[in-house]
Order: C-alpha cells, then sequence, then structure tokens
C-alpha cells in the first residue's frame, strides 16, 4: 500500500514547485543536496505530489505562474546550470542545453578567444520590484515592476 501523506520536505518541494520553481531548483529548495534533478523528477512522477501540486496552485487561484513568481526566480533562483554550462566542452547535440534552468541569465556569448561569458539579471533589482509587489500593488503594477527588473537588467547588460 502506497502511503498517502507527504513528508515534510515533500510538501516543501510542492510549495516550491507551485511557486513557478523547475523541477531541479524546487527540489534542491526543499532540501535535496543529493542530485537534486532526479529527486524532483521522481517527485512528479508521484500522484500525490502532482495533488498537492494542483491543490495549492488552485489555492492561488489563478494556477499560472505571475510576475511575481517570476521575480522570485530570477531573485532567488540557481545559477547552478550555467555554471555546468561554463564547463562544457560541448553543448550541443547531447540534449543536455535543453534540459538546463536558464532562467537567471540574460546573455550568453562566446568571444573569438574561445571562453565563455555569462551574465544574469540583477538580483537585487528584482528583490526591490518583488518588494514593491508585495508591499500592496495590483496585478498591474506587479507586472510593470517584474518588465522594469528585466529592462533594467538587459541594459546593464549592454552598458558593460
Amino acid at each position: 500500500m502506497a502511503k498517502e501523506t507527504l513528508t515534510a520536505r515533500e510538501a516543501a518541494f510542492c510549495e516550491q514547485y507551485a511557486a513557478a520553481c523547475g523541477a531541479r531548483e524546487a527540489a534542491a529548495r526543499a532540501g535535496y543536496r543529493m542530485r537534486p534533478e532526479r529527486a524532483g523528477a521522481k517527485l512528479l512522477s508521484q500522484p500525490r505530489a502532482c495533488r498537492e501540486i494542483a491543490r495549492i496552485r488552485r489555492e492561488r487561484q489563478s494556477g499560472a505562474p505571475t510576475a511575481a513568481d517570476g521575480l522570485r526566480r530570477l531573485a532567488f533562483g540557481s545559477v547552478a546550470d550555467a555554471g555546468r554550462l561554463l564547463y562544457r566542452d560541448n553543448v550541443e547535440g547531447d540534449g543536455a542545453f535543453e534540459s538546463m534552468d536558464l532562467f537567471q541569465v540574460s546573455e550568453i556569448r562566446r568571444p573569438r578567444d574561445g571562453c565563455m561569458e555569462i551574465k544574469f539579471f540583477d538580483r537585487i533589482k528584482a528583490l526591490q520590484a518583488l518588494s514593491e509587489c508585495e508591499a500592496g500593488g495590483g496585478e498591474n503594477e506587479t507586472a510593470s515592476s517584474f518588465f522594469r527588473a528585466l529592462s533594467g537588467a538587459e541594459g546593464a547588460a549592454e552598458e558593460a
């Protein structure tokens, strides 16, 4: 007989995943330190975890990620996959690139010297915009804060 209740760590994964995190990032945030990508995939294959994620999303009304969710992901998201990308010799053809979570990356360049440059969105600006959102702004203000954070980071990347 399969157990029907979630452990505290599994429940934390469901909360994180419902907040628009990827499976790997949600598992890492929930405390799965050893191979969080496998733990996330395993949890997503369990019906009880999927039911909990659906319940959390229903409670949040729309079920769709909001601008605040995107800001949280920019502000607190992991850059581990971007770090792994730096040390890969070939990212084409093996399918690894498609499975990477590069949400926080604003630009990737490979200059002539063969090295790789990765620029990230500004976490401080994302935190400021998130703070504005949570301070009581409406959904329109939330969305505009999110886009201001993205465009501000983009402008900073172009100046560098």
